[in-house]
């Protein structure tokens, strides 16, 4: 729904490669989920996940008729500075 607020916490970082540029993607869970609320890592998640969610970023831009590159998936760890890089750009 619009304007939903979601506890979140970050588990990783999906960083796209469009039209040249890095596009980061904060990999999170909603952390009153308890179907995933005791995941902490990306890496944790079930591969089949991972593929879906690789998969819908690189299908969503081919759509658009454009190319990307999806990296590898990231700890937690590399999200933790794009967030800060956002919080302050937003501010």
């Amino acid at each position: 729904m619009p304007l939903t607020l979601v506890r979140a916490r970050a588990i990783g970082l999906m960083t796209m490669v469009d039209s040249g540029k890095k596009d980061h993607k904060i990999l999170a869970i909603a952390m009153n989920d308890p179907e995933y609320n005791g995941f902490r890592e990306a890496a944790e998640l079930p591969v089949h996940r991972l593929t879906m969610l690789r998969r819908f970023f690189q299908d969503y831009k081919t759509l658009e008729g454009k190319a990307v590159e999806v990296e590898d998936f990231e700890p937690t760890h590399a999200a933790l500075p794009i967030i800060d890089q956002a919080l302050h750009a937003y501010s």
